[in-house]
């Protein structure tokens, strides 16, 4: 018999490059400031991390959220399989790949940005709200910007 998995409290930053060097990279931070990160390269090489946060990490992301209101953002940008995205300007290609994705008090929000997809509404914003988690969660050592 199939049982549903818990929902775990937590938030998701990852991203992948599909250009030379190929990398890609999952970080997860739960409720209880538990962070894992997750790094794997060109030749499939995968590290793993804990990195030390607290309880109050995770609730300043929270406030990060909600200050830039993550919930109102689109569910994606530059992420259309029928074509180009009309949220986009202007499409670089072979750009990185991202997702950012919540969970908590039972709500869900994710959102996945192609890094090429440039001019969307609210781009600035959502740029520098990842900056800022990724900052918050203690990756910029392990991933830079």
């Amino acid at each position: 018999m199939f049982c549903e998995q818990p929902s775990h409290d937590s938030f998701t930053i990852s991203s992948a490059s599909f250009e030379e060097p190929w990398e890609h990279y999952k970080a997860t931070i739960f409720s209880d400031g538990t962070t894992v990160l997750i790094i794997e390269n060109g030749t499939f090489v995968s590290r793993t991390f804990k990195i030390e946060n607290s309880a109050d990490t995770f609730l300043e992301i929270l406030q990060l959220l909600d200050s830039y209101q993550f919930t109102l953002f689109s569910d994606s940008y530059g992420v259309n399989m029928e074509g180009v995205d009309p949220q986009c300007k202007k499409k670089v290609p072979h750009k990185p790949f991202s997702i950012l994705s919540f969970q908590y008090a039972g709500q869900h929000k994710t959102v996945r940005v192609d890094h090429g997809c440039k001019g969307f509404e609210r781009e600035n914003e959502l740029n520098t709200l990842s900056k800022r988690i990724k900052n918050k969660m203690g990756l910029m050592d392990y991933v830079g910007t």
